[in-house]
């Protein structure tokens, strides 16, 4: 029990400001997606070619999608669980392929994504396994 209260508080005490500097941290990708020619400079390895290029400019604005979504979380608790969610679910898909290609020639240009993507998968999943973390205890909008 006292475990769960010191999870609980730590929860309650870091969501808002970690929601915003994970949902901040989570837009940045919104650039590559103007201006990809900026990607090499932080992801040396990755080969530019005219067919990988759009699906990484969708990757950047899709992955940006999610960070106003944590940031809205941050003051609106109701949104908070499927934003987790949606956010846990994408941050572990990149944490599993950062880790099965960290081997590969270019593997390395994905360890800041994978770090970063890892300390949010954690702390989400801490978020979770809190109080803090269950639909049950926000008011539902009214039924019909």
């Amino acid at each position: 029990k006292i475990q769960m209260n010191t999870l609980d508080s730590f929860i309650r005490i870091t969501a808002k400001p970690l929601m915003i500097i994970f949902g901040l941290a989570t837009c940045l990708p919104l650039v590559f997606a103007f201006k990809i020619n900026l990607l090499p400079d932080f992801a040396e390895g990755i080969e530019f070619t005219a067919s990988s290029v759009p699906a990484l400019r969708h990757w950047g604005f899709m992955v940006f999608g999610i960070g106003p979504l944590l940031i809205a979380a941050a003051f609106n608790p109701w949104l908070r669980f499927y934003t987790m969610l949606f956010s846990i679910l994408e941050k572990s898909f990149m944490v599993f392929l950062f880790i099965s290609n960290m081997n590969e020639p270019w593997g390395s240009a994905y360890t800041g994504m994978g770090i970063m993507d890892s300390i949010i998968v954690f702390y989400s999943l801490l978020y979770f396994v809190s109080n803090e973390g269950r639909p049950a205890k926000w008011v539902l909008a009214d039924k019909k």
